[in-house]
């Protein structure tokens, strides 16, 4: 889903609603690119409430946290 919080910068572009109650959040990125300071220190609060944040640059990375959200399955 395309995430966007009026009002509320930073914000990662994507969430990933998995099943089992799984939650993700992502930014993608132009290679090499990193992200901006407002963005990381949101990234910061994110994963400080127990979320995972991927921040993939390339058709790879993004390939490498499908199969990490994939393999990791739900609640038990």
């Amino acid at each position: 889903m395309k995430l966007v919080c009026p009002g509320w910068t930073g914000v990662p572009d994507r969430l990933i609603l998995m099943p089992g109650a799984r939650a993700y959040f992502a930014e993608t990125k132009d290679l090499g690119k990193k992200p901006r300071p407002r963005q990381a220190y949101v990234h910061g609060v994110i994963r400080r409430l127990g979320f995972r944040v991927y921040v993939p640059d390339s058709k790879q990375a993004v390939d490498d946290m499908v199969t990490a959200i994939s393999g990791e399955g739900g609640p038990g």
